[in-house]
């Protein structure tokens, strides 16, 4: 089943993305290194996944007939929306470490 709308945050509730501190309902990051090896000429460069996560606070979604709560635990989320950020430290200087 896929469901698709407008969503919100529950009353009282306040989800904020680690990596960005903007406020939202849902969020999924992960952070990359880069690798390098072989020898000079035969380089060859990859990227590992360094650190992941995301969000499992419940959201309203209203599909314009109806409203329902949205478990973000168990089924697969995504966005429109996409940022990257590059940088030589493995969190964004203004973010701070992400919740537990």
């Amino acid at each position: 089943m896929e469901l698709a709308g407008r969503c919100r945050p529950l009353d009282g509730a306040r989800n904020l993305a680690p990596l960005t501190q903007r406020p939202c309902v849902w969020w999924h990051y992960r952070i990359q290194k880069k690798t390098s090896s072989g020898s000079p000429g035969k380089r060859r460069t990859s990227w590992r996944t360094v650190n992941a996560g995301r969000s499992e606070q419940p959201f309203l979604l209203d599909d314009g007939t109806g409203e329902c709560i949205v478990q973000p635990a168990a089924p697969r989320c995504s966005t429109a929306e996409r940022t990257t950020w590059y940088g030589d430290t493995p969190w964004p200087r203004a973010a701070g470490r992400p919740r537990p």
